[in-house]
């Protein structure tokens, strides 16, 4: 690890498909990283999440060979003090609902059996998971807004009369939101897979997204590849809509979403999801013709892997605006299919719903 480049704070993952580790760097030319064990989940939800370490392990634990000695230079850690030397509270002490929430949630959904606690302050670094988890596993965790929990965020009030999610900055008054762990202004989704059975050129996958995750899809793409699709470089949420945009055409598929949240996220995980289901089998299968072509034609082989990425992108690029003109069909000005969608008898009441007074 090399530090002439000091910067703010940031959490990286680093993984080459046989060892993954969580690196923090906490400003200046300070950081740390620790091994994840091969069969541990982690998450990082804004926040510093390597607290106390063995630095004796270098195994399993780097740092920066100043982490301790600037914190003593500055005030901030006594090694007199018998306490030990915890990262996270030292360089970035954060007990945030903000973040906290988040970790809670996606450690429940991956080890329910731990029974952790929403309101715990902190979390284990990484957790085994009561199951083996799969990409699309990864994907639903990062839709997700705690359906089923407390702080379900599609139901109550303000998730409207279709359990509308999505909550945007309130600046009248002070409080705040439940932040979930999805996020109507996401920019992107990105799941790295790596897997070293394959050749080197195709053994990491970022599985990449536009928008929201719980409204958008995910496609491979491999850093070798020959080119991308030019709607991946085309439009920002600066500029006004355009359909040859691949943001701008998944921001439409989520904002049609919203017209009818409810029934709208059904409709699209049943168009998604099983596409996606297909694609998970596949992918691995092109990857194991690649490796085997690459030892003798490796040229060939990476044409392989561009093509079979590029195509599939297009063509989900090209179902999205499908999808999207659908939605806007189905659920245009308060109807479902231009068929009447009365209020719900609970939203009704609570909105005092009756008869004018004169």
């Amino acid at each position: 690890m090399k530090s002439p480049w000091a910067t703010h704070g940031e959490t990286m993952t680093v993984a080459d498909g046989e060892e993954c580790w969580i690196v923090e760097f906490y400003g200046r030319d300070l950081w740390a990283g620790v091994r994840i064990p091969s069969d541990h989940f982690t998450v990082a939800a804004n926040r510093a999440r390597i607290m106390e370490v063995d630095f004796e392990d270098t195994e399993n634990v780097m740092a920066s060979p100043n982490i301790v000695s600037f914190a003593v230079d500055q005030g901030w850690y006594d090694p007199s003090s018998g306490k030990p030397f915890n990262i996270a509270e030292i360089y970035a002490p954060n007990d945030n609902l903000y973040a906290t929430r988040r970790e809670w949630r996606a450690f429940d959904l991956v080890a329910p059996s731990l029974g952790l606690s929403p309101h715990d302050v902190r979390f284990p670094l990484s957790v085994k998971p009561d199951r083996l988890l799969t990409v699309h596993d990864i994907f639903v965790i990062k839709g997700d807004y705690y359906q089923g929990t407390d702080y379900d965020l599609t139901v109550g009030l303000a998730a409207g009369p279709w359990g509308d999610p999505l909550r945007y900055a309130n600046t009248s008054r002070t409080g705040t939101w439940e932040r979930s762990i999805n996020m109507h202004r996401t920019c992107y989704v990105h799941i790295g897979q790596t897997n070293s059975a394959y050749a080197d050129p195709f053994k990491g996958i970022s599985w990449y997204g536009y928008g929201a995750p719980d409204t958008t899809y995910i496609v491979p793409l491999w850093p070798i590849m020959r080119e991308l699709p030019k709607f991946y470089e085309t439009g920002s949420r600066y500029e006004e809509f355009r359909r040859d945009s691949g943001w701008w055409v998944n921001s439409y598929v989520q904002q049609m979403a919203e017209l009818h949240y409810n029934l709208a996220i059904q409709d699209i995980r049943n168009y998604r999801d099983p596409k996606l289901e297909v694609l998970y089998k596949v992918t691995p299968e092109v990857q194991k013709i690649a490796t085997e072509m690459y030892e003798t034609d490796p040229e060939g082989a990476i044409d392989l892997i561009s093509n079979y990425a590029f195509m599939n992108a297009v063509a989900w690029h090209e179902e999205w605006k499908l999808l999207g003109d659908r939605l806007l069909g189905n659920y245009a000005l308060g109807y479902v299919n231009f068929r009447s969608s009365p209020y719900p008898d609970w939203w009704n009441e609570a909105i005092g719903y009756g008869f004018p007074e004169r």
